[in-house]
């Protein structure tokens, strides 16, 4: 039912997706669209993840590398086409950042600094998130990005 001409009355689309980004990690996709409600669902589940798996992607995108291993991490939300809330648990233990600079090196006085203000100790904790806005020139998946991304930021200070 994924086409123009959508039956806004019946269009309930539901995607479940599982992965891995290495052979112990395990990664679970939910998300169910209302189009006649005009609202979603996510959820995701993330278990054992190292380092050098997260990393490859992290790196260009974000300009930081992961030094450790995050337990598990668990998003909830629901959103509209404007804003979404929801929830976002993550258990990790002695994690460090190494921040990046242009060309790939590490930046050292970032990453001193950036650990400094990341609590990279054991952390078990639940983030509540009231409000992303979303841009709406960007697309659905830039802000499921954009979501994940402020849980992310809320958790590590």
């Amino acid at each position: 039912n994924l086409h123009s001409g959508i039956n806004k009355e019946k269009s309930e689309i539901e995607v479940i997706a599982s992965g891995k980004l290495s052979k112990q990690s395990q990664i679970l996709f939910t998300m169910s669209l209302s189009l006649s409600r005009e609202r979603f669902k996510v959820s995701t589940l993330i278990k054992d993840v190292e380092d050098s798996s997260v990393n490859t992607f992290l790196a260009p995108a974000m300009r930081m590398k992961l030094e450790g291993k995050i337990n598990r991490i668990e998003t909830a939300f629901i959103g509209t086409n404007s804003e979404a809330k929801g929830e976002f648990k993550i258990a990790f233990k002695n994690l460090k950042l190494k921040i990046l600079n242009k060309r790939g090196g590490e930046n050292h006085f970032a990453s001193l600094l950036s650990n400094v203000f990341v609590n990279n100790k054991d952390v078990d904790k639940t983030i509540h998130i009231d409000k992303v806005k979303r841009d709406t020139t960007k697309s659905f998946w830039n802000y499921l990005w954009k979501i994940h991304l402020k849980e992310l930021e809320q958790s590590l200070l």
